[in-house]
């Protein structure tokens, strides 16, 4: 299999559930032989768990919800480094990622819809999350509820969105 080059782009670097699968999102990635780096915005914890394994990271900070610099900075990153996949996590990653993956011309762009907690029933935020979401060519909800969610108020099609249940690796 060919060795693929990966953009993990995701909105800060706190502990969460989302960042601790991107973590073991990454190991695993790299076991099997790809490039990756993470590209993010807020400082956090998991960047030095990320920078102990190695791993290439690029802060881009973001100065407003929506952020036309930061489209601009994941732009020129995507240009320079060449990805093969962007992979992008959270809401306000998913948003700027996508546009710039798909300015870019970045091959394949997958978001991961980690949580249900309610940003996507307000209007603006749930009709943007969905119009982004057509730029992407997978939605992967980390549970079947989270699907669900996705789809009755981001309107993201059935067809474009799958669930992968998200699991701990019980060997840490």
């Amino acid at each position: 299999m060919k060795s693929l080059r990966v953009l993990q782009v995701i909105d800060g670097m706190n502990i969460g559930g989302a960042e601790v699968l991107l973590v073991d999102l990454v190991r695993r990635l790299r076991e099997a032989g790809h490039v990756v780096q993470v590209a993010y915005s807020s400082p956090g914890p998991m960047a030095a768990r990320l920078a102990e394994m190695n791993v290439p990271l690029t802060r881009l900070p973001r100065l407003a919800r929506v952020d036309p610099i930061l489209l601009w900075r994941l732009m020129r990153l995507m240009y320079r480094e060449n990805p093969d996949i962007v992979h992008t996590h959270l809401f306000k990653s998913d948003l700027h990622g996508r546009i710039a993956a798909r300015w870019a011309r970045v091959p394949v762009v997958v978001s991961t819809a980690h949580n249900n907690d309610g940003w996507a029933k307000r209007v603006p935020l749930g009709w943007l999350y969905g119009r982004t979401a057509r730029l992407a060519d997978r939605i992967i909800a980390v549970s079947e509820e989270v699907r669900e969610y996705q789809m009755k108020y981001t309107f993201v099609p059935p067809e474009k969105i799958m669930t992968i249940d998200n699991g701990v690796d019980m060997r840490r």
